[in-house]
Parts: C-alpha cells; structure tokens; sequence
C-alpha cells in the first residue's frame, strides 16, 4: 500500500475526533453566546408597619391633666331594708306683689299634689323678686317623695296667692331610706359603676381616644357586712388629655402616662419599599428549572406574579451565567 494511503488512514480517525471536538466546542459556544432568559416578574404593594412614639411636644401640641376626686352613689342594689324618713328638697319663693313678704320658719306650703311640707328658716320675699329656701315634708314616708312642682302658701289670703307661691325645680327626695349589708360583690359593682360614670361624665368633654384616665384610689362608705344606708364610692385619680388628630397621627395609637412623661405609641401603615430588579440576583437563578424560578421568587413578598421566557424555546433550564438572565419588574 502506498505511504499516502497509509497516512490517510492513519490520520483520517483524528480529523474526525478533531472536527467533532471543533463541533461540540462551537456548538457549546453558540449556546453561551445565544441561550438566555428573561424573567418577568408582576410587582405587589405589600403594605407594612412602621413603630412610632411621639410626645405632645413632638406633636405641637399641649396636654390638659386633671385631678379627680369624685364621689358617686351608687342605686343599682335591692334594699335589705326600708325605713320611713322625711323627704326634702328646695323650693324658690316667688313675690308677684308690690309689697315684701316675711315667711317663717315652718310656714306651710301645700303642693299641687295636695303633699303639705314647710321651710327651713324666716325668711323676706322682696317685692317682685324670689327666694330660695330648703323644705321639708310635714309626714315621714314615700309620700314626701315628689316630682318638681308649683305650692301654694297655706297662712295667705285668696288674693296673695295667686301673687306670692313657691315652686320646685328637681323633686323632693329622702321620704324612704334603703338599707342594704355590704358584700364584696356588691362593693365591686359600685366601684366599676363609679368609674364608669366618671369616665362617661368626662368624655362629654374630652374624645374618649385621647383620654387617659388613672385611679389611684377607690374607697367605699363601709366594709363588707356594715349596713348603710347609701352606698357612696369615692374616686381619687388624674387624668391627660392629648388633642391628637389624624392630621397629627395616622395609625393606631395608644397614650401613656406615668404621672410624669406622656407617650403617644403605635403603628402606622405604609406601602413596604418598592420590588426592583435590585432586589434580585441573578446569579442565585442560573441552571435552574421554570418551577425552581418560581419557587426562588415566591420567597419575595413584593412578587405577585412570575413569567419566565426561555430562549431558544426548547432549554428548560435558565443558563449558566448570571449576565445571560434578564429580569424585568412590571408594575
């Protein structure tokens, strides 16, 4: 056999591994220079909350504070006991004439509901102008107990007394006394119906969000088993007040107070810091899965939605290098 022939049989096996080696190299080279992905990723508005904690001086404004001492007496109780007493109550003294009129003490006065009381004390009606004066029932019992009513003073003649009579203006109180023994449950439900009434006589004034009210004692007129005849709370405390808009405060807020520094406290809610491509790395993406893409991503809370665009259309995998994955945020 000629000596060309045997070199070209010799060399025609490496020309192929060559060529196919130029081949896989050039194929692996157009893959990296041509394969790559884009990733489309939907941004979400993820709201967040933010702290924050203000004085009234951060806020521009002045707080009010107030001392409480209150005394409340408490009826929301079924008596032990009754006992028959004398109601009284206050009356004005009213003098249409042209002349001053002396009254007496004990001077009678009969009410429109034929109830006889009498006055406390001597006393000079001017002329054309009134007195007050405090009265009592002539007969002991509930009978005494009357609304607000007109009287009519029994010792004057017909003719002065269309001119010179008395009227009330709260009913007359005290003809029944109910005693009731304290007990412990008892003394807690007048405790709580005393706050609450305090509470409730305030927010007439002040908004009941901005009003921070501290007791510092609560004392009842007797201890569990003494029988009274009224149960009276006395309620010893503070309270701030903070004028707090939502001008000033957005958000939920709570005041403090310890009798010395005031702190307005809360969160307030805020759209969180909005998804850019930033956030993301690609690196962390290569060589990975359409599904393994979206499981990386779902770990973001600002990505609503993933699309992921393999090029060409048959890879199934992102490439290798980080620069061949393209990542767009849609608003």
């Amino acid at each position: 056999m000629p000596q060309g022939q045997r070199l070209q049989r010799y060399f025609s096996p490496i020309l192929m591994i060559f060529i196919g080696i130029v081949l896989v190299l050039v194929a692996g080279v157009l893959y990296l220079a041509f394969s790559k992905t884009t990733i489309q990723i939907t941004a979400a508005e993820v709201p967040s909350t933010v702290p924050f904690q203000y004085t009234p001086t951060d806020l521009g404004v002045t707080a009010t504070s107030l001392d409480i001492k209150d005394a409340y007496t408490y009826t929301d109780y079924k008596a032990s006991s009754t006992e028959d007493a004398v109601a009284r109550g206050t009356v004005t003294l009213i003098n249409e004439s042209s002349g001053n009129q002396g009254l007496v003490a004990t001077t009678r006065l009969l009410s429109t509901e034929g109830v006889l009381f009498r006055t406390d004390e001597t006393v000079t009606v001017p002329a054309g102008g009134s007195v007050d004066v405090t009265v009592y029932a002539d007969q002991a019992g509930a009978s005494g107990n009357i609304p607000a009513s007109r009287f009519e003073i029994v010792a004057l003649n017909a003719s002065l007394k269309t001119q010179i009579y008395a009227t009330s203006a709260t009913a007359m109180t005290g003809g029944v006394i109910k005693k009731v023994t304290l007990t412990d449950t008892l003394i807690e439900q007048a405790k709580t119906a005393a706050l609450d009434a305090l509470t409730a006589a305030l927010t007439k004034t002040y908004q009941p969000e901005n009003l921070v009210i501290t007791v510092t004692d609560q004392t009842v007129n007797g201890a569990s088993g003494d029988t009274v005849e009224a149960v009276v709370v006395e309620t010893v405390g503070s309270a701030v007040y903070v004028p707090i808009t939502s001008e000033l405060v957005s958000g939920d807020y709570t005041i403090q107070t310890d009798g010395e520094e005031i702190l307005i406290s809360g969160e307030t809610v805020q759209t969180a810091e909005p998804l850019t491509k930033d956030f993301i790395d690609p690196a962390n993406l290569t060589g990975k899965t359409e599904q393994q893409v979206r499981d990386y991503l779902a770990d973001f809370e600002q990505v609503e939605e993933v699309e992921v665009h393999f090029v060409p259309f048959w890879l199934d995998r992102t490439p290798q290098l980080p620069q061949q994955i393209k990542i767009e945020i849609v608003p």
